[in-house]
């Protein structure tokens, strides 16, 4: 026997299957939804890892992806199509593909890696102990 390992560099991450169906397609963004209110909103449905607003606001032609942590997260957010967010009403369907590039701020949470604790201020603490005379 071989090891029958084949070359997967073909595959472009941003179309990893998996992670399309991971995420659900949005239209009907209100003008004044961002990103940070759709990662907020279907946080119900589980835990978001990705969120990308497009389109022209000018118009109210505007589209989003929400990308999940999880398959089941995806399927559940499904069943809010129809509510309103602002003052349209949400259509979702599944994604066709994955999101390219992350409308979200990089302070969404991290895969469990031991990390110091962020104090819950917004101003950093002094850099080390003060110094003595």
């Amino acid at each position: 026997g071989g090891s029958g390992a084949g070359g997967g560099m073909s595959v472009k991450p941003n179309n990893d299957p998996e992670r399309v169906a991971r995420t659900i397609h949005i239209s009907g963004i209100d003008t004044q939804v961002t990103e940070e209110h759709l990662a907020q909103y279907f946080g119900v449905c589980g835990e978001v890892s990705a969120v990308r607003i497009s389109g022209d606001g000018a118009n109210q032609q505007r589209f989003a992806w929400v990308e999940f942590s999880m398959l089941e997260s995806a399927q559940g957010a499904a069943a809010l199509d129809g509510q309103s967010l602002g003052t349209q009403q949400l259509k979702i369907s599944p994604s066709k593909s994955a999101i390219q590039s992350n409308g979200l701020a990089s302070r969404l949470p991290v895969p469990s890696v031991p990390v110091a604790a962020t104090p819950p201020y917004p101003y950093a603490p002094p850099p080390g102990p003060p110094h003595m005379g």
